[in-house]
């Protein structure tokens, strides 16, 4: 009753009074969207790629050209580049702001997915069902909490929305206005991600089999005829672009070779995840290197998940002439993603990539479109979809039914994407590893001298390099440390961030002085100290236990190094870094009258003391 109810008022109510039901729905839907985003990122955390992004930009004192079209990984995103200095000049590791900026984005593009919906099919409630698809579908949330990855794929959305609107506006209208809109938008998105150029087929399926009529020659005539301006503006930005990205941005995986592998990416792809995603999936995922993880839906949910989209495919086209057309704009765009995953990321990583959504995060936007394009009238149109007459299947759906379904869904895809968000939450290593070193560096009373490092693998894996040492990577979370090449108070890094003073583990040492009490006697003069073997070539440190009578300028020489620094009056240690390989050490260069016992000389790697700072 209370359905039958709702029903009779909304068709009651006049022109106005629908579309401000419908854009109401919509602010509350992008408002329920955008409350579990912020709650899904603040609590989040960089991750690798993040770092490295923040390394590039502390490099550059303003975003200058250079700067901005410097590739990363083999992405061309001045865009991306932009906002990581915006977020990196504003101190620390802002996590906040990069969240904030990220939210930002995801409105925008919600926003842009509801106007698209509209400029296409009118301000109906039928176009708040795949709209809710969109906000509330897990495939976007890979792209979503890896912020390096919603760098490249929220502008893309922003972008894809924006330039199907205006290219369909031109389509109906053929003003220039709308051209200019298609291709601002299309050159947005080729600023933040290359994947942009999938855009180029997509309208120009929208253009030749809803805005031109005929067979395939005919079509393109017509298009070519009537749309010419269209042609030229988008061939030139393709030819510009493409030339560019083609001779200045190196191709990571060109000439990997990843012969029989596509045949596991294909079925991990588009058989498994994408179905999956599609129906409010995957429900569980699979733990390879948190927090990054893969769909590991259910056997049993993407059998179910196959027969609902046959079911709805089979009715749509069943109720609809040229239904069809949707249903093969969605599965082309998916191919497209199948083939650019599986002659790079696919080459070296096999079906695994296939199931990381972050390689079809895009296909988010071209379900809503898709849906509406086999559900609903395409206003303008040259050819529509249209009720079969007469009707080949005359079991209707009616609007409860698809509400439940909708609503189902959609709740599939909020669980889903609430346990993606947990390991972020709480499976983020570099997080705790941070945290601890910025918490040591603002608790230090002044300078902290630290030995390099590798940063833990699980951080910043060895692929970073040299984005991994810690000289590189701690500079960019406090500015109170230094990596000096001597320190008479030496601290390192344990695997969880924590500082603590540094001892050698020795795999060499001194050999015993003939001094009592003192073992090396030094006043003066230079002295050489043999060890107790040869050091292969490696990066040592050396400590040098000693008794002053003074502070003192002193030279420290190992094999072809030589070190100058300064040693204090008592008994203290001096840690000394070196290159390469020497069987003995010479100390000189001590102040006159300064008398020096050394101890032992240790060479060796710093570990942790059990001293925190």
């Amino acid at each position: 009753m209370v359905a039958q109810g709702l029903r009779l008022a909304v068709a009651s109510a006049s022109g106005s009074d629908r579309r401000r039901l419908v854009w109401g729905a919509a602010a509350l839907l992008i408002s329920v969207q955008l409350g579990f985003r912020a709650w899904a990122l603040y609590p989040s955390w960089f991750f690798v790629d993040d770092y490295r992004l923040m390394l590039d930009a502390r490099s550059s004192d303003r975003p200058n050209l250079q700067y901005l079209v410097s590739p990363f990984d083999s992405q061309f995103m001045p865009g991306g580049r932009l906002i990581a200095w915006i977020v990196t000049a504003a101190g620390p590791t802002n996590w906040t702001l990069a969240a904030s900026l990220t939210l930002l984005l995801q409105l925008l593009a919600s926003c842009a997915c509801f106007w698209m919906l509209t400029t296409l099919f009118g301000e109906r409630f039928s176009i708040l069902a795949p709209m809710a698809l969109y906000l509330s579908t897990a495939i976007g949330m890979p792209a979503l909490m890896w912020w390096a990855a919603s760098l490249n794929q929220l502008p893309l959305q922003i972008a894809f929305f924006l330039s199907v609107g205006f290219a369909v506006k031109y389509l109906r209208e053929k003003r220039a206005a709308w051209l200019v809109g298609a291709a601002a938008s299309i050159g947005l998105g080729l600023a933040f991600y290359v994947k942009t150029v999938l855009l180029g087929p997509t309208l120009a399926f929208i253009a030749l089999l809803f805005f031109a009529s005929g067979g395939w020659r005919e079509r393109v005539q017509t298009i070519a005829r009537e749309y010419w301006p269209a042609l030229i503006v988008g061939a030139s930005l393709g030819v510009t672009f493409g030339a560019y990205y083609l001779t200045s941005v190196p191709q990571a995986f060109e000439g990997k070779g990843g012969e029989g592998k596509s045949s596991g990416v294909a079925d991990a792809m588009l058989g498994t995840a994408l179905p999956a995603g599609v129906v409010g999936g995957p429900w569980r995922w699979f733990e390879t290197s948190p927090p990054l993880v893969l769909a590991a839906p259910p056997t049993w949910t993407v059998h179910v998940a196959w027969a609902f989209l046959a079911l709805l495919i089979a009715y749509s086209v069943l109720r609809y002439k040229r239904a069809w057309r949707g249903w093969v704009l969605i599965a082309g765009y998916a191919v497209m993603l199948f083939l650019l995953l599986v002659t790079t990321r696919g080459q070296l990583y096999g079906e695994f990539a296939g199931l990381e959504y972050r390689y079809l995060t895009d296909v988010v936007c071209v379900l809503p479109l898709g849906l509406g394009l086999a559900f609903l009238r395409l206003q303008g149109a040259v050819e529509p979809i249209r009720r079969r007459n007469p009707q080949l299947l005359v079991v209707a759906i009616g609007p409860i039914a698809i509400t439940a379904i909708v609503v189902i869904v959609c709740a599939g895809g909020v669980f889903s994407s609430f346990k993606y968000i947990d390991y972020w939450h709480n499976n983020n290593a570099g997080r705790n590893y941070v945290k601890n070193i910025q918490g040591g560096l603002r608790e230090a009373n002044g300078t902290v001298d630290l030995a390099v490092q590798i940063v833990p693998g699980n951080v910043m894996p060895e692929y970073t390099q040299p984005a991994n040492r810690t000289d590189r990577f701690v500079g960019l979370l406090a500015g109170n440390a230094r990596f000096p090449e001597a320190s008479d108070d030496l601290n390192v890094l344990t695997p969880d961030g924590r500082i603590e003073q540094a001892v050698i583990k020795p795999d060499y040492v001194s050999t015993p002085g003939p001094t009592p009490e003192c073992g090396r006697r030094l006043a003066g003069k230079s002295t050489v100290i043999p060890l107790n073997g040869t050091p292969f070539p490696w990066s040592w440190w050396l400590r040098i236990g000693y008794l002053a009578s003074a502070a003192s300028p002193v030279t420290i020489e190992a094999g072809e190094q030589v070190v100058q620094t300064r040693i204090r009056r008592g008994l203290h240690s001096l840690f000394v870094h070196m290159e390469g390989t020497f069987n003995s050490v010479r100390i000189s260069g001590l102040a006159r009258d300064t008398v020096v016992c050394i101890d032992t000389i240790e060479v060796g790697e710093p570990v942790p003391g059990g001293i925190g700072k």
